[in-house]
């Protein structure tokens, strides 16, 4: 259920601008000039134009089968699901953005209620992380609708990036068959698995891992692993963690969490200017996702001694 405050904040009005599918023609031109003349229409098969009414721009090429799911609906869906969910969503931040002159929008919701906040004891005070949701959809095929589940760092800001089935995308093709409601429809449990894994998280702030050198270890044997050759390591993306694991550990020792945090940090924010696009967070996203289902992963949780 959403408080009426939450219902202001999740307003659609800034996706609600005017699109439609128009058809493709070729024109004949000189030298870049256009000349006038004939023009031949491209069959639908090869593709149509996502045309923007109101800019009059067109703002994507896609394909026959595609369908055209306004930012505003799917949005809608969402905050109906909320709306209609058994828990309540009272005291929430969004974020919106828009890239692409509309094509591609991202909409952040962090739910700071105290049921969905878990405080991760340390031996240098508590760190704590929200629930946090990314929606994404587009127009121009950079990304089909997704609909990710984690957690938002108190202090740093990183989306927290689950093992397991509580980090969700609900992957939506724009093809004839979408149905909108079947992307979402299952929010509760979603929302019970995070919990579930983050209280899990929650003993990681005290975790000691077993040697200073150990995270440098675990970043070569995994996320940092090239799996095209098993004996190349990515030796910039080592250094960036390993430097970003250095400033975690200096707050929160030489722990799990700051292990984990570095990991999230890389992946969240634009580290050496990367991470810049929501595409590019996503990927990266997984990759640290990836390394949580290792084997190296589950020798570490198992390995690391409460302190």
């Amino acid at each position: 259920m959403l408080s009426n405050e939450a219902k202001e904040k999740l307003r659609t009005d800034r996706f609600d601008y005017p699109v439609t599918l128009l058809p493709i023609q070729t024109h004949n031109n000189l030298n870049g000039y256009f000349t006038g003349g004939w023009t031949k229409p491209i069959p639908e098969e090869i593709g149509r134009a996502v045309f923007r009414l109101d800019t009059k721009k067109t703002i994507g090429i896609v394909g026959k089968n595609y369908k055209l799911v306004p930012h505003k609906s799917l949005y809608q869906t969402v905050n109906d699901e909320l709306d209609n969910s058994v828990r309540e969503f009272n005291n929430i931040d969004v974020k919106d953005s828009i890239f692409d002159d509309g094509a591609f929008v991202k909409r952040t919701i962090i739910c700071k209620d105290d049921e969905y906040k878990v405080y991760i004891p340390t031996n240098n005070g508590n760190d704590f992380q929200y629930l946090r949701f990314d929606i994404y959809n587009s127009y121009n095929m950079k990304m089909a609708f997704h609909f990710v589940f984690g957690g938002y760092g108190g202090y740093c800001a990183n989306l927290q990036v689950f093992n397991g089935k509580a980090f969700v995308k609900h992957y939506g093709k724009h093809t004839k068959n979408l149905k909108d409601l079947s992307l979402v429809n299952d929010l509760g449990r979603l929302v019970d698995n995070y919990l579930r894994e983050a209280h899990m998280m929650s003993t990681w702030g005290k975790k000691e891992l077993p040697r200073v050198d150990y995270a440098g270890s675990f970043f070569k044997n995994t996320i940092c692993k090239n799996y095209q050759d098993v004996n190349k390591v990515n030796q910039k993306r080592l250094e960036i963690l390993s430097d970003l694991f250095n400033k975690e550990r200096q707050r929160w020792g030489n722990t799990v969490w700051s292990l984990y945090n570095a990991m999230t940090h890389w992946a969240t924010h634009n580290v050496n200017n990367k991470a810049k696009t929501p595409k590019f967070q996503l990927t990266r996203q997984m990759a640290v996702k990836k390394a949580l289902s290792t084997s190296e992963w589950n020798i570490l949780l198992q390995t690391a001694k409460v302190a």
